[in-house]
């Protein structure tokens, strides 16, 4: 630091100027230079692809002078971190108070349907562009006559007839077609996803061991799929728990139920449906969480 920027930055700090101003960055080009505190990202709903992506990014200056440097920006496959820098000029006196500043951020053409997470000084908000794939019509009211069970046998339920089905490790996977088996993040027909998570007798280790129900609750909800609501006892049906529900026009109805078991091990149901589908599709997925077994 050269002998005259110790001396600016002694008249800066007597001036009450935060110290952090003083350790940012000067070229020589007269500027202090920072990083923009962000506290907000939005980002837009896109359905028709390709299209021109804007983000509207909210945060704040710590003083009048400082100004938006840089915006430069990384793609690396569906995420997509954005820096912004700011300066201020060295020798202007400058009010001290925070400024609330919105910055547009053009992120340039996007041409493929999927999931995207976008990082904006650390600050991301994740977002689906594209159109989902179109809903393929489902006969609801079939009986639950066929049996499955995972793998490892720790879980078995029984399913609609010819109806799709898959099972990991203490996790049994069903669908009205075999391609809703898989498609993420939300599957264009039904499907019902039952996981052992924890407990005495779990298959799979979730790292949930001594959690309580809320806690299991809140590690799915904060899926990038379930955007479900608030847990609610569970009242009415075989099992005890918590679970919540989430409607959307465009991407369909997501439930999700954390179900306590008798040996106290919990079971997380996901069930999706297309929109408009879910009134019919939910007797449907009552009776298949009242065939659920556990050993």
């Amino acid at each position: 630091m050269t002998q005259r920027l110790r001396k600016l930055c002694a008249i800066f700090i007597a001036a009450a100027v935060p110290l952090a101003a003083c350790g940012s960055a000067d070229d020589g080009s007269g500027y202090l230079y920072g990083s923009f505190e962000v506290s907000q990202v939005q980002a837009p709903l896109i359905t028709a692809l390709p299209a021109e992506i804007d983000l509207v990014v909210v945060g704040e200056f710590p003083d009048s002078c400082t100004e938006i440097d840089q915006v430069t920006q990384q793609r690396a496959e569906n995420t997509v971190n954005v820096t912004i820098t700011t300066r201020r000029p060295i020798d202007q006196s400058c009010a001290q108070t925070t400024v609330e500043h919105t910055e547009r951020v053009r992120l340039g053409t996007f041409d493929a349907t999927d999931t995207y997470t976008f990082v904006v000084n650390g600050v991301q908000t994740t977002v689906f562009l594209g159109s989902l794939p179109t809903p393929v019509p489902t006969n609801y009211e079939i009986p639950v006559t066929t049996a499955v069970e995972s793998p490892d046998g720790v879980l078995r339920m029984l399913l609609p007839e010819g109806w799709a089905a898959q099972g990991g490790t203490g996790e049994i996977r069903v669908a009205a077609t075999e391609a809703a088996l898989t498609e993420e993040p939300i599957p264009s027909s039904a499907r019902l996803v039952v996981l052992l998570v924890n407990g005495p007798s779990r298959a799979q280790d979730f790292g949930l061991d001594g959690a309580t129900i809320a806690e299991v609750y809140a590690l799915f909800a904060i899926r990038a799929d379930a955007r479900v609501g608030p847990p609610q006892p569970l009242e009415d049906g075989k099992w005890t728990g918590v679970g919540g529900h989430g409607d959307d026009p465009l991407q369909g109805s997501r439930d999700l139920r954390i179900l306590v078991a008798v040996d106290g091990s919990m079971i997380a149901a996901m069930a999706f449906a297309p929109p408009g589908e879910w009134q019919a599709f939910q007797p449907l997925v009552e009776a298949m969480l009242e065939s659920l077994e556990t050993p």
